[in-house]
């Protein structure tokens, strides 16, 4: 006698398809939840933020030396530092403008002017509660009088910060 065979399929097309869509859908959504902390939720120019120093400067004859210490909160979403610039304002009126945010959130001393040098460390390269800035003077004869983070897009500042002498 011959035997006839019968092919059995595992799955069916239709709950195969269902399975399908269904690994796909649960992939896209876990993918959303892990970078989405890493995306900027608004715009820098609809962002403010608050600057605090301290200043740990010394006189010693017409040289200045030390330096001011920047750290940041009031950050109502995360800002990526590509949109950032920096404005530093010396006494004598010269103004440093710098994107130093994104070059330089590696936490290295770069120097920007004749005595003078910064130190950026932002972690995930967002302007964030946990960065810092540090102002380096090294025999500098210039005070720094103010800095400023500026929004690269739309040139408002987004925060300010005025030193004292």
């Amino acid at each position: 006698m011959k035997e006839i065979m019968k092919e059995d399929d595992a799955v069916s097309p239709i709950i195969a398809t269902i399975l399908l869509i269904a690994i796909t859908v649960t992939i896209i959504a876990s993918a959303y939840s892990i970078f989405s902390g890493y995306v900027p939720t608004s715009s820098p120019s609809s962002s403010t933020v608050t600057i605090q120093y301290s200043n740990n400067t010394s006189v010693s004859g017409s040289l200045i030396s030390g330096e001011y210490v920047l750290t940041f909160s009031g950050m109502s979403s995360n800002i990526s530092l590509r949109y950032l610039d920096a404005e530093i304002l010396l006494d004598n009126g010269t103004a440093i403008e710098d994107s130093m945010f994104a070059p330089y959130s590696q936490g290295h001393s770069i120097p920007i002017s004749p005595g003078l040098a910064i130190n950026v460390s932002m972690p995930g390269g967002f302007l964030s509660y946990y960065g810092y800035v540090i102002l380096s003077l090294n025999h500098s004869t210039e005070y720094l009088t103010s800095f400023s983070i500026v929004n690269v897009q739309s040139g408002n500042r987004i925060a300010e910060v005025s030193f004292n002498s």
